[in-house]
């Protein structure tokens, strides 16, 4: 028997990806809140092997792993920006997926409730390959012959967002001697840099979020997106 390692992919910025199972396009879906749509994503399979791929609906926290540098700003936001609910996937499971074979996954979003306030609301796509011969295998009363071979199994994430309103960036920085804490008050995600003397971070921060950075010297320090100065340190 040859025993699988569980390896788990989380894709926030690519159109395409291209791992030792799975090809996935695009590896994000960005909709109008304020009305339904239906989007298609490619699901390729890149091995020698048939597999059975699960596509599930997952919220997942900003806050995973043990970094103490986020935070976020209101303690019920993750159930505020949840939208798992208003996302359907069809077929949810792909049941043989052929070596080099390409099947189309469609992704139904809901428009949001006028009672939702403008802004930003997500969950992710969890995509979970299952080699068919270990299934064949556990159908195998006596357990035996069992043979995988694939070394590992990727799990894939991406994310689905939904967007309600004009997107508008609040951001504050909190100036230390050698730290910056930028502070994502809107009710976006942010994407920007920040810029200390000679260094740029790039910074990503789903909504009503904060992060650390450490800096040389924070003074003089810009935050920038789409090449405006939006917040900086005096």
């Amino acid at each position: 028997m040859k025993f699988l390692s569980l390896i788990f992919v989380c894709l926030i910025g690519f159109s395409q990806v291209s791992h030792a199972q799975l090809k996935i396009a695009p590896t994000r879906i960005v909709a109008e809140g304020e009305q339904a749509s239906t989007h298609k994503l490619f699901v390729e399979n890149t091995t020698s092997e048939p597999m059975r791929v699960k596509v599930s609906v997952v919220y997942r926290s900003a806050l995973v792993g043990n970094d103490k540098s986020k935070t976020r700003l209101q303690d019920d936001i993750e159930v505020q920006e949840d939208l798992s609910k208003f996302v359907k996937v069809s077929p949810p499971i792909i049941g043989n997926l052929k070596p080099n074979q390409r099947r189309t996954v469609r992704v139904r979003i809901q428009g949001l409730p006028a009672e939702y306030e403008e802004g930003e609301y997500r969950t992710y796509l969890l995509f979970q390959p299952v080699p068919l011969s270990s299934q064949q295998a556990n159908e195998n009363s006596e357990g035996q012959g069992m043979t995988m071979n694939l070394d590992f199994i990727i799990n894939t994430m991406i994310p689905v967002y939904s967007q309600k309103g004009t997107v508008e960036h609040r951001v504050h920085l909190e100036c230390k001697e050698n730290a910056i804490r930028v502070h994502n008050q809107g009710n976006f995600q942010l994407k920007g840099k920040l810029v200390s003397g000679n260094d740029v971070q790039n910074v990503f921060l789903v909504r009503n979020a904060s992060l650390d950075k450490p800096v040389r010297n924070s003074a003089g320090a810009q935050f920038i997106v789409d090449d405006q100065i939006v917040s900086s340190c005096q």
